[in-house]
């Protein structure tokens, strides 16, 4: 069975259920993987296969996961699974919503403690390297004015990014990368008016976080500068 192009999960409860950290580490390696057993999901995401069991049943439930063939290994039979779309998305109801801000914002804490995990255990494992011959961490922070037109722009490139670590696969010559992206309004609380959020723009479950369009923010007569590691 082919996958969906988009689902959209119209529940915030459910997406925050769907968003917990392991759970969205494992759609991302069946998104990466195809169709594949647990003990698959395990070995990519360097766990123990027994704890990633009720998880899956959490997804499957959700809808988000399907149950596949079982297949045959060795003398045992093992059940794989897929994901039912290729991206995963919020579809709230009311998307400018309490409930629905702080199910994005559950989502984008996930996605930053993710990438810690990452980090650390690049770091410890001393795989972080800044030199230009061989270098293996890009990072930055960066505040900046956008209208509606150029945030759709900025999210389309982060988009496309995302597409380009999708479409690669297991070679000789690559390794396995971890990108979290995220665009979202900044709401300052001294001195300027306080931005209404407004409804979400869609995106991925997977790479791609929530992020929702603000009001008209005060501007500023040139951007802040950024804080960078690349």
């Amino acid at each position: 069975m082919s996958r969906l192009k988009t689902l959209a999960i119209t529940s915030p409860k459910a997406w925050v259920t769907m968003t917990a950290p392991v759970r969205l580490e494992m759609l991302e390696a069946l998104r990466l993987l195809g169709p594949c057993a647990i003990a698959d999901i395990a070995s990519m995401l360097d766990r123990p296969a027994d704890a990633l069991y009720r998880h899956m049943d959490k997804l499957v439930r959700l809808g988000a996961v399907r149950e596949l063939e079982q297949r045959k290994v060795g003398r045992r039979l093992e059940r794989t699974y897929d994901v039912v779309a290729d991206h995963i998305q919020p579809g709230f109801r009311d998307g400018g919503s309490k409930a629905a801000n702080q199910a994005y914002d559950h989502t984008v804490k996930v996605i930053c403690k993710i990438a810690g995990r990452a980090s650390r255990d690049a770091a410890q494992s001393g795989q972080l390297k800044f030199s230009a011959e061989a270098r293996t961490l890009a990072a930055m922070v960066h505040h900046g004015w956008l209208t509606p037109a150029e945030f759709a722009r900025a999210r389309g490139l982060i988009v496309e990014l995302q597409a380009l670590l999708g479409a690669g696969r297991r070679r000789p010559d690559a390794r396995l990368y971890v990108i979290a992206s995220m665009l979202l309004p900044v709401v300052r609380k001294r001195g300027a008016r306080r931005a209404r959020v407004g409804a979400s723009s869609s995106s991925s479950v997977v790479g791609v976080a929530p992020a929702a369009s603000a009001g008209r923010s005060v501007r500023s007569p040139r951007s802040t500068p950024s804080r960078r590691a690349t």
